[in-house]
């Protein structure tokens, strides 16, 4: 469970911070 919630919070992240560098552009 902890495993799959970090997995998912890193997913998370990496999706905001990929939408941010998409919108920077």
């Amino acid at each position: 469970m902890i495993a799959t919630q970090s997995t998912h919070k890193t997913l998370s992240a990496l999706q905001q911070s990929s939408m941010v560098h998409v919108s920077w552009q």
